[in-house]
């Protein structure tokens, strides 16, 4: 059996194992492969929120943000109307996504998947932004507005989107 080491040194001298904890351990893992390997996968739609659909991935909760939804799935929503927008997500639980790992941080517990990059299996983002250097200036066009920053796509290579965060924009709040 896996285990993971707990406390070198407990109850009367003997090491104390996790097995759950090993369990978990094995999923990240197996998580993580799917990453590194752009294999699509199945997940289930189990809650929204207002940037996005919580799935369920091997038993983990992975994200599916709204701008990674692809065309079939994608939401318009009129004067960045919150309750629409949560309204329009709410439809999709029990939804069945092909998606693929685009995100894996175990120490955070985030986990980010992609439904949009299943569409455009030839298309990797990884090789696009190769021809990018940190610091380079781009031209974007804003693809979406949300409370936590801009969702941008990149003027000559629009297969690429990012998030801006509200952090990022000024340096006084803004709404």
């Amino acid at each position: 059996l896996p285990a993971k080491v707990e406390v070198l040194e407990g109850y009367m001298g003997y090491v104390e194992l996790s097995l759950s904890e090993a369990g978990k351990q094995k999923v990240w893992h197996e998580v993580k492969l799917l990453e590194e390997s752009g294999e699509i996968v199945k997940v289930k739609a189990v809650a929204s929120n207002q940037g996005g659909l919580i799935t369920d991935l091997l038993g983990l909760k992975a994200f599916l943000p709204v701008s990674q939804l692809s065309g079939e799935h994608e939401i318009t929503v009129v004067n960045d109307d919150k309750t629409k927008l949560a309204d329009e997500l709410k439809k999709y639980i029990g939804t069945e996504f092909s998606v693929k790992v685009i995100n894996v941080n175990h120490r955070t517990n985030k986990l980010i998947v992609s439904e949009r990059e299943t569409s455009n299996p030839t298309v990797n983002v990884k090789e696009l932004l190769g021809k990018y250097a940190v610091g380079q200036e781009i031209d974007c066009i804003v693809s979406g507005v949300a409370d936590f920053g801009i969702f941008v796509r990149f003027v000559d290579n629009p297969e690429i989107e990012g998030l801006i965060h509200i952090s990022e924009i000024d340096h006084r709040i803004i709404d």
